[in-house]
């Protein structure tokens, strides 16, 4: 643990909903182009650097251990964080390090899953980056959107790293020579992407109420999802590849089928008086691919079948607005992160609440451990936690950022999360738990 100097005021918060970034496959075999959609029969998944060029060491940045900078003053002393009119006071710092270059805030976050060592971040200074865990350093600099960068992600793996703008604009990149292989239009805001978890297929979700799906590197595009009547708040492929599920803050959450993008489910406001009556801003999927969690600004969070649309619990205990929901991997549990400063572990086989877990401030991230009954919270009062979902025992306080953390992405491992703030800062954090030599027991 470390001190640092910082200001005792922020920017002001602005996030972004979306799920499917970073997802882990299954397994490791590439899906058949047939199993995607019919179009991409001439789809090329290998199309992408080879073996040896990911491996290269002068693009690829070996592991140090994590070890924390030599330099901690010069990294973290950052007089271009303190504005004019700030008071100072000591900050307590419990990062492994970070990134500092982005001059405004960071809005989205990501792990390559093939090379753990490279962080990808995206911010409101129009600006992306690749950038080195190790120590910090740039691998690769991207520039061409003309507004925030709001949505970032990487595909199944690792090659391409694609960039969306308020701008309107997708654009993929080489993560080994950092060259724009394919700029994307069509959307009129990019609110979120997801990869396909198996092959080279982008979905996007638009401010305009459509969502678009290419191929890549090509760019074709493979179809357009219409169906709402307002922003796609949200939305994703399933962890297997075959269904798409979006959101909206139309009140309306539709599942569709990606080689016909006909719909296969679809519940509203207006079709079922019990769901949510205000937008939907966030969604989950179920590792089995059967659940979608929603969270709404009526303070409610929603599982509803994906299939067949209907309702299968609905968790009522917020007071102001539900900011994030997530499944957990390990036991029948959810959660949902809420501006009311509380996150709740929802117990999915009594539809019961389990533990609510008390925040300083509202709570607008949370994200289960992949592989241990562990919940990553993020909030306004400027801290990321880790719990204990079994006790509902808070397990890490981790200090670091100078305002609030917009966005956290854990590493498929669970050994560590990045975070991006509204300080321009993203953090890196080790995530130590009591839990990681116990085996989790059925409630």
């Amino acid at each position: 643990m470390s001190r640092r100097t910082a200001p005792s005021s922020g920017p002001s918060r602005q996030s972004r909903g979306g799920v499917g970034r970073n997802a882990r496959a299954e397994d490791d075999v590439v899906v058949n182009p047939e199993d995607i959609v019919e179009e991409i029969d001439d789809l090329d998944l290998n199309d992408a650097p080879n073996e040896e060029e990911m491996s290269d060491d002068d693009d690829a940045p070996e592991d140090d251990g994590d070890e924390p900078y030599t330099d901690e003053q010069q990294q973290w002393e950052d007089a271009s964080a303190i504005g004019e009119g700030d008071t100072v006071e000591e900050w307590i710092d419990d990062s492994a390090g970070g990134f500092t270059e982005h001059s405004e805030p960071i809005y989205s976050v990501a792990i390559n899953p093939a090379n753990p060592t490279m962080i990808g971040t995206g911010g409101g200074d129009d600006v992306a980056y690749l950038w080195s865990r190790s120590d910090g350093s740039v691998i690769h600099k991207f520039v061409g959107h003309t507004d925030s960068v709001a949505s970032v992600g990487f595909n199944f793996d690792g090659t391409y790293f694609a960039t969306g703008g308020l701008d309107g604009s997708v654009k993929v990149w080489n993560t080994v020579t950092g060259a724009l292989v394919v700029e994307l239009d069509g959307p009129d805001e990019v609110e979120w992407l997801s990869w396909h978890p198996k092959g080279n297929v982008l979905l996007c979700g638009s401010g305009s109420g459509t969502s678009f799906m290419w191929q890549i590197p090509s760019g074709n595009v493979m179809h357009i999802f219409s169906g709402h009547n307002s922003r796609v708040t949200a939305g994703g492929f399933t962890s297997d590849g075959k269904s798409i599920v979006t959101a909206s803050e139309d009140m309306s959450l539709i599942a569709w089928d990606p080689k016909t993008a006909e719909q296969v489910s679809k519940i509203s406001a207006a079709s079922d008086g019990r769901f949510h009556q205000e937008a939907i801003t966030s969604l989950a999927l179920s590792h089995d691919n059967v659940l979608v969690i929603t969270g709404g600004a009526d303070n409610k969070a929603i599982i509803t079948h994906s299939k067949t649309g209907k309702i299968i619990a609905s968790f009522e205990g917020h007071t102001d607005s539900v900011e994030s929901v997530a499944f957990c991997s390990t036991m029948p549990w959810a959660a949902s992160g809420s501006l009311d400063g509380t996150a709740c572990i929802w117990d999915m086989s009594a539809n019961r609440v389990r533990h609510t877990l008390k925040h300083d401030a509202g709570v607008i991230r949370v994200q289960f451990h992949p592989t241990l009954p562990l919940l990553i919270t993020a909030s306004l009062d400027h801290l990321v936690r880790v719990w204990d979902a079994r006790t509902g025992s808070l397990l890490q306080d981790l200090h670091g950022h100078l305002a609030e953390p917009l966005d956290i992405c854990v590493s498929n491992d669970g050994s560590f999360l990045i975070s991006g703030g509204e300080d321009h800062h993203a953090l890196i954090f080790h995530i130590q738990s009591q839990a990681q030599s116990q085996q989790p027991q059925q409630a």
